[in-house]
């Protein structure tokens, strides 16, 4: 006997949902996500790393590249909120290039089976960056360490959003007498499929404005610059945290010096960083 068309319908939808379930671009994300991050005690999750610092002063250049495997690590959460967080450098290997020429470094050396900690919040927000342990030539890597610390986690906003909504953040502050402001715009662009999470996929758009005093070791400068960047990323909701992201950032700036005599130099700084789970 024929089934009722309703029947005959009903069973058809829900062939249809099956199918649209399986497909990474359809998999529901409920009434929307709520981008935070929340580690526990005793998490631990390895990361293969890619990060690039390149920076132009005047006629000098210098460029670092380092490629990396890291095992990230929650140690314990402060009664602040603040999850305590160590990095072990499980691989590294590092290159330096000066004025185009290739480097002999040992920053690759010296960092494998090293491990640094730091703080983050739920927002992505670190600090506190210190190495655990001795770590031979700290002085010389401190800066690009705790760069790649500070750019391991995108800003997430503790908030809920759907699929195709955008949202924005902006930030001022002052840093070693410079003046420092950030305008982000966000999409939550669809909902994808990574190493089989169900992840929200995120694009976002970057623009600084610089201005104030810069001290370097070449002497005090005035600044004035502007720069901008672009990320990807895809967050895992249901365990809080990201799982691939990819972004650049690049920043231009006219510096002159504050004794008033020398000439305007132009700097230019870009950090580029990738990041996915084992």
């Amino acid at each position: 006997m024929n089934k009722p068309l309703g029947v005959q319908w009903l069973a058809v939808m829900g062939l249809v949902a099956v199918v649209l379930a399986a497909m990474p671009g359809a998999i529901a994300a409920g009434d929307g996500v709520h981008f935070v991050y929340e580690f526990n005690e005793g998490y631990v999750q390895q990361h293969k790393v890619g990060f690039k610092q390149q920076m132009f002063f005047g006629n000098f250049s210098r460029s670092a590249m380092v490629d990396m495997e890291v095992t990230e690590k929650c140690v314990g959460v402060t009664e602040e909120g603040l999850f305590e967080m160590e990095l072990v450098f499980d691989k590294v290997e590092a290159s330096i290039m000066m004025f185009d020429k290739m480097q002999d470094s040992n920053i690759g050396e010296n960092l494998t089976g090293q491990t640094i900690s730091f703080t983050v919040d739920k927002f992505g927000e670190t600090n506190d960056v210190r190495a655990v342990g001795y770590i031979d030539a700290w002085s010389q890597m401190e800066q690009l360490v705790t760069e790649i610390a500070n750019q391991f986690y995108v800003y997430l906003p503790d908030e809920d959003h759907a699929e195709g909504e955008n949202w924005e953040r902006t930030d001022e502050r002052d840093e070693n007498g410079m003046n420092i402001t950030e305008s982000w715009e966000y999409k939550f662009e669809k909902v994808d499929e990574v190493r089989g999470r169900k992840c929200a996929k995120v694009k976002a758009e970057v623009e600084f404005g610089i201005g104030g005093i810069a001290v370097t070791p070449s002497g005090d400068f005035n600044m004035e610059g502007e720069g901008d960047g672009d990320y990807e990323f895809f967050f895992d909701w249901a365990e809080k945290l990201v799982v691939k992201m990819k972004g650049s950032i690049e920043v231009k700036s006219d510096m002159t010096p504050v004794s008033g005599t020398g000439d305007e130099i132009e700097s230019n700084i870009i950090y580029e960083i990738e990041r996915e789970l084992l």
